[in-house]
């Protein structure tokens, strides 16, 4: 299976798909699906957690 790339071509592994409750959703407080995504190079901003939540573990620096 290829690895994913984004649009500005860095590549990684989808590591979560889901709703994401403590970011925010649409103009009616709606959630949104996010994807979750761990590079292969430390181009991201994360480590698979949101505001101490873990959706997913992965490298610091590495996701977004």
């Amino acid at each position: 299976m290829p690895t994913p790339v984004v649009d500005d071509g860095r590549r990684g592994v989808v590591r979560f798909v889901g709703d994401v409750f403590e970011l925010p959703g649409d103009g009616v407080g709606a959630v949104r699906t996010f994807i979750g995504v761990e590079f292969n190079k430390a181009t991201g901003q994360g480590d698979g957690s949101v505001e101490g939540v873990r959706y997913f573990d992965g490298r610091p620096g590495h996701c977004s």
